[in-house]
């Protein structure tokens, strides 16, 4: 059999196992990405390790672009006009904040060089809430508290991109040039949101007054991945770019496709994204090696307290500047899973990086222990609150 058909296989093979696990923790009321990543672990002795080894390319050039436009396409434009300033709040000025309290306290505490310190910061500085959002569809939380959680976590993960990259060349003991760091960090965001808009208006301009969903459906995944595409060639971030395409259909009102066809194209994106976020949270698990969880204690100590706490800062010291109530800070602090983009980042790292397994090892538990830990009580804490 060729090597074509053996990744065929395998890719249905694993659609399989998603499907029978989806359902099982549907029926258990468990977060299915968190199952998922369970089975993942438990089976990586029996998997093949190939795959394992394209894992950071596999998300952010195959996966990432379909799950943040499909994330982008359900956000409510009005309930992100409302809730704009806490969302960017959090996004930029958050995210540095977290990296940069991170890469102190590991540098401080643990002994960590400053440089992969916060390379290791701007790593699991983004949130990946999607056993979060999963739990507020289906227990139907407010939806502006959908919106701060869902839309943060899309734009964390474009400024978290942006400053690893400032990461990785001082870790490598290149020169930096702030200012011309901050000027390219401005380029990758304002850029890649004006490529996205592009698209998104090619996109309605040209379909528009089809009746055949297929068009809509089938043009939709070109702007997903085109938008990503161009914009990374462009040295612009590729998330920005999808996500800006994700959010400008709806914003284009004369040419916006009818409800009926809406309604088919969020079908069919949920169904990709379902798939997306099963092989992700299935290769993460493969790759969660638990041994890791016995290395380089105190760097992994540090991180994964620091992230909580950092987290709570955010939530408590900030949110209440805009209005944000007691109980939603509540949800928005045990919010902060970090995902699949923080293990990819991590993966992607040159193999010569100094601190490069210090940061892998701190990555992998931060991310294992929010998944499952946040993952799994996020639904008794939501009840409690009464915010269901």
């Amino acid at each position: 059999m060729s090597d074509f058909a053996n990744y065929v296989e395998l890719a249905v093979a694993l659609t399989g196992v998603a499907v029978i696990v989806g359902l099982a923790a549907e029926r258990l009321r468990v977060p299915y990405s968190v199952a998922l990543l369970v089975v993942g672990i438990a089976a990586s002795p029996l998997a093949n390790r190939e795959p394992l080894f394209t894992f950071p390319q596999g998300l952010l050039f195959v996966f990432l672009p379909a799950l943040v436009f499909e994330a982008a396409l359900h956000l409510d434009p009005q309930a992100l006009l409302r809730r704009w300033m806490p969302i960017a709040t959090l996004a930029v000025p958050g995210v540095l904040f977290t990296a940069l309290l991170i890469a102190a306290a590991c540098s401080g505490i643990a002994g960590l060089a400053f440089a992969p310190a916060f390379v290791l910061g701007t790593i699991v500085s983004a949130t990946d809430p999607v056993a979060v959002i999963a739990t507020f569809k289906r227990l139907t939380v407010p939806l502006d508290l959908q919106t701060i959680v869902e839309a943060e976590s899309l734009a964390n993960d474009g400024i978290a991109v942006v400053l690893y990259g400032v990461g990785v060349k001082l870790a490598a003991g290149n020169h930096v040039e702030w200012l011309r760091e901050a000027g390219a960090g401005v380029y990758d965001v304002a850029a890649a949101i004006a490529i996205g808009v592009l698209f998104a208006y090619v996109y309605v301009r040209l379909l528009h007054g089809m009746q055949d969903a297929g068009y809509y459906s089938v043009g939709s995944l070109v702007l997903a991945y085109g938008s990503y595409l161009v914009a990374t060639e462009a040295h612009a971030s590729g998330i920005f770019a999808s996500v800006a395409a994700g959010i400008a259909i709806g914003l284009f009102k004369r040419y916006s496709p009818t409800e009926e066809v809406v309604r088919d194209l969020e079908s069919f994106w949920s169904v990709l994204a379902f798939l997306a976020n099963s092989l992700v949270f299935l290769f993460m698990g493969f790759a969660l090696n638990l041994q890791r969880l016995f290395a380089e204690p105190l760097v992994i100590a540090v991180a994964l307290a620091v992230v909580f706490l950092s987290r709570e800062l955010l939530a408590y010291g900030v949110l209440p500047f805009f209005g944000i109530i007691r109980n939603w800070r509540r949800v928005v602090a045990w919010s902060g899973l970090r995902g699949g983009l923080a293990l990819a980042l991590a993966l992607n790292l040159p193999n010569d990086l100094p601190g490069r397994d210090a940061i892998i090892h701190g990555t992998f538990v931060v991310v294992l222990v929010t998944l499952v830990v946040q993952g799994l009580t996020i639904e008794p804490l939501l009840r409690r609150l009464r915010l269901t």
